[in-house]
């Protein structure tokens, strides 16, 4: 998630966004009460409410970048680690010797998530 913190620290800054404002935007949205360590999909809704009210009122000009581009980014690494637990943060490193890893996970919980979409179906008839 650091290349994705990057991106965001980069933006901002080149909207003239304040300092302090800036340094609250990162740990909102990658702090340890952030969006990227949220443990399930009502406390990340909660927590993006929160992150974009700040935004709204205080640096409006990124608004649009973070709702469209970072937080479908955030959410979805999320979901990968509410269904594949054993993960842990592991999988948001750009490190190249765990990107095998990664991948073969990803694949792995595509398939889980395949899975318990299917047996939803199946409960539905």
């Amino acid at each position: 998630m650091l290349h994705c913190k990057d991106n965001v620290r980069d933006h901002v800054t080149k909207a003239g966004v304040q300092m302090a404002i800036r340094q609250e935007l990162l740990k909102l949205l990658f702090g340890n009460q952030g969006l990227a360590s949220a443990s399930n999909k009502g406390e990340f809704d909660n927590r993006t409410a929160s992150a974009l009210q700040y935004i709204g009122q205080y640096c409006s000009a990124t608004e649009s970048y973070v709702s469209e581009r970072i937080v479908p980014k955030m959410l979805n690494n999320c979901r990968i680690m509410w269904v594949a637990l054993w993960l842990g943060k592991e999988h948001w490193t750009n490190n190249l010797n765990s990107v095998t890893q990664y991948c073969q996970s990803r694949v792995f919980v595509y398939l889980v998530v395949l899975c318990e979409a299917r047996y939803a179906e199946h409960l539905a008839i």
